[in-house]
């Protein structure tokens, strides 16, 4: 079923935006709000001074502090400075990071900054934006980020700007490199106008980058409508990171008393709204021609794998070998010679891919069973008995995600064959690349290789993937109506009229959230023999067992009983009204369902309009979402004001959807700061055990429940679980656990709460509490 592109308003939010007078106008374009740091203080009406632990992120080296010494005003300018101390002995680092989240976040305009970076190594200022919120399209990079001016200050003469998207993870990048002067000894200019569809870098007004082709979607799942993920409220951050994994730490050379990035102004300017409304309604992502697969030479995916002819030169043409060398290893030399190349490292490293022979361009098919080999040994010194290689076949395209995984292989001064075998599990990927890594690997020992080879070994290609469960254990595919080009992805249709049934796309709320719902408009006409019907067949295969099947709905103008579900055989009709409600029904199956059993199906009978979200299909669980992988689904992060903490699902550092409560003040109350689920039903003369995981980057005391929900009439605080008082958080990993028989009545009410407000002698520093692993 085909339909028109459905037209979408441009967004608004509700913000008192604060411009400052002095803000001089912009041709074609209106001032949104600004701050040219004219005052004596920072403006926190504007700013938010983020509080972050060190290691947060990108094994930063950093604190980001509150502290007036980090971040400050001085003669009409903005200052971020870095501060070297020393804590337990050890090199410790502060400085700040400052953004607008909640309180100027904006979708679309110009972002115009001024601003002076510091030098020295380790040194890392950002100008960047993130979405005001993370879950519309999923956590980072999937939610999207838009960089307008990164830094190295070991290389203070280029500048980068960057957008991060997708899953798997995908950039784009551009640079300026300066022929004369930095970026260190003079304020530049740095903008991006960022439109439906496009967005443009540009320094001091020489456009650099434009991007106009990007995707987002769920991990296996189907890309969300263009330009998603670039069509929702974003906030600017500017911060000054110390170290991390790609500038690396400070050294000898870094003058900590220079440590300072400037910033002159920030202004956000935009066009009128019809503006953007006219052109999200009618942007697409552009056409793209097919990727183009290349073949084998004998089976053999790897050109020149056996060295009869010279290797390319970095940056040029063709399909071959290339060697890749970082600064800090420059003057490495090879010799292709006897159907080998010898490669002379002239340094260790500071990286893996310091120095690197590889050969990008080799197509990977989902679903195929690949083999690997190579000779290789090293030309060893008298006192070595080895040195260690590095090999893996990774996606530059797809945020570098490996294939092949790295493999650690220890070369002697014997020629070796070497073979590992792995499969593409992955969509189907034209353009992968073979890596022998040669740096950081503690010698400088000549490595030679020969006889490379990458081979189908067996399998089918797999074109149409059957559904299976979903992350987050739901059965349907797209039950939030926010995938494919019209948002109903995976739904078949019965409609006389298609365009009956469209998915709305507006901004609802004090959070100002899309709200992505179906919409079903069903005629006059329709009646029990010419319905509405939204369907989905060929589930993954409801099992014997129990399963929760809900969705919410609401109807405008319709009847109470002018809609029935059904899942399978069984059939509800749900009592409809006015305001949008979550209706959830238990289903049991005595045995196995198949394939082709396995469908869900949505018919609307009476005229009127409905309205149809949040499908899922799950089996059967006391305690949604425990893993996370469905983000804060089911969980209720409560602060009793929202500057007490923030909060995030955690991809990062090591972490796999780990839930993170960043708290910055814990408030005078142990409920200041609590992370919830509601709705858990307990059965009386049942046994119960709940558990989970966490950590604190302080040690600190917290309190868990599982409780009667006191808000409700009639209710009171009762624990049904026999836990401790207090529990204490370290900064390692701990699971925590406790039984408890249900003594009182039926609760389908239950609440489940972990506290961390002001419990016992918790002291009132800023720490970060990680939690995973719910179970009950």
């Amino acid at each position: 079923v085909t339909r028109e592109t459905q037209t979408k308003p441009a967004l608004e939010l509700d913000y008192d935006y604060k411009k400052d007078p002095s803000t001089p106008e912009l041709e074609t374009y209106n001032l949104l709000w600004s701050d040219e740091f004219s005052g004596s203080s920072l403006d926190e009406e504007i700013w938010n001074r983020e509080l972050r632990q060190p290691g947060w992120t990108n094994n930063e080296r950093q604190e980001y502090t509150a502290s007036e010494d980090n971040a400050f005003i001085r003669n009409g300018k903005l200052v971020i400075k870095a501060i070297k101390s020393e804590k337990d002995g050890a090199d410790y680092y502060t400085s700040a990071k400052i953004q607008c989240q909640n309180r100027a976040d904006f979708t679309y305009g110009k972002i115009v900054v001024s601003a002076k970076v510091p030098e020295g190594q380790g040194l890392w200022p950002a100008i960047w934006m993130m979405p005001q919120s993370e879950s519309l399209y999923g956590q980072w990079p999937r939610c999207g980020e838009i960089d307008i001016m990164e830094v190295l200050g070991n290389d203070v003469k280029t500048a980068y700007g960057t957008i991060h998207y997708g899953a798997p993870h995908a950039e784009q990048q551009g640079t300026v490199r300066l022929d004369n002067g930095s970026f260190a000894s003079s304020f530049h200019v740095y903008s991006v106008e960022w439109e439906p569809g496009e967005i443009r870098w540009y320094i001091d007004d020489e456009l650099y980058l434009t991007v106009n082709d990007w995707f987002t979607a769920p991990e296996g799942g189907v890309e969300k409508p263009y330009p998603a993920p670039f069509n929702q409220p974003f906030y600017i951050q500017l911060n000054l990171a110390v170290g991390g994994t790609w500038p690396k730490d400070p050294d000898e050379t870094t003058d900590f008393d220079k440590a300072e990035f400037e910033v002159d102004y920030v202004r956000v300017y935009q066009k009128d709204p019809e503006y953007y409304a006219e052109k999200e309604s009618t942007v697409e992502r552009p056409a793209t021609l097919p990727p183009v697969y290349r073949e084998p030479i004998n089976g053999n995916y790897v050109y020149n794998g056996n060295f009869e002819n010279d290797i390319k030169t970095v940056g040029s043409q063709g399909d071959n070998f290339e060697l890749h060398l970082e600064n800090d290893c420059s003057e490495t030399t090879y010799i292709v010679d006897d159907n080998k190349i010898i490669i002379v490292p002239d340094n260790v490293g500071d990286y893996l891919h310091s120095v690197q022979l590889r050969q990008d361009g080799i197509p990977l098919i989902r679903g195929w069973n690949y083999k690997v080999t190579y000779d290789a040994y090293a030309l060893l010194e008298d006192d070595e008995a080895s040195r260690q290689i590095t090999v893996d076949v990774k996606a530059p395209d797809r945020g570098w995600i490996c294939y092949l995984d790295p493999q650690e292989i220890q070369l002697t001064g014997e020629k070796k064959t070497f073979t590992h075998e792995f499969t593409m599990n992955s969509r189907n990927d034209a353009n992968t690349v073979l890596e022998f890594n040669m740096g950081k690997q503690g010698s400088t020992a000549p490595v030679v290789i020969s006889n490379v080879k990458l081979e189908y070994v067996s399998g089918e290609e797999i074109l149409i993937p059957d559904k299976t469960v979903r992350s987050d254990g739901n059965y349907v595919y797209n039950g939030k109506f926010d995938q494919g080009d019209d948002r109903l992805k995976y739904w078949y249709i019965e409609a006389d009229d298609p365009t009956d049934v469209s998915v709305t796309n507006t901004l609802v709320g004090g959070d100002r959230k899309r709200e992505l719902r179906v919409k079903i408009e069903v005629p006059d006409d329709a009646s029990e023999a010419d319905p509405i019907i939204i369907s989905q067949g060929d589930l993954a295969p409801l099992l014997m067992g129990k399963y929760d099947f809900s969705f919410d709905a609401y109807m405008d103008g319709g009847a109470a009983d002018g809609m029935t579900a059904k899942l399978i055989d069984d059939e509800f009709t749900p009592e409809l009204s006015e305001e949008k409600k979550t209706f959830s029904y238990k289903i049991t199956y005595d045995e196995d369902n198949t394939r082709e059993d396995s469908y869900i199906e949505f018919k609307f009978t009476k005229p009127g309009t409905y309205y149809l979200d949040n499908v899922m299909v799950c089996e059967a669980a006391i305690l949604k979402n425990g893993s996370f992988d469905a983000g804060i689904t089911n969980f209720e992060p409560y602060r009793f004001t929202d500057n007490l903490a923030s909060y995030v699902i955690d991809n990062m550092n090591g972490n796999v959807n780990t839930f993170v409560m960043s708290i910055k003040d814990i408030g005078t109350e142990e409920w200041h700061i609590q992370l919830i689920q509601d709705g858990i039903k307990l059965e009386k003369g049942k046994n119960y055990r709940i558990s989970f995981r966490a950590k604190s980057t302080i040690a600190r005391e917290f309190k868990y429940a599982v409780q009667q929900n006191g808000n409700l009439t009639g209710r009171s605080w009762i624990s049904y679980s026999t836990n401790p008082a207090t529990e204490t958080l370290s900064t390692d990993w701990k699971t925590y656990s406790n039984e408890f028989a249900m003594t009182y009545d039926d609760d389908d009410l239950t609440r489940f709460s972990i506290t961390l407000g002001a419990v016992g002698n918790t002291p009132n520093t800023p720490h970060d509490v990680y939690i995973d692993d719910i179970e009950l």
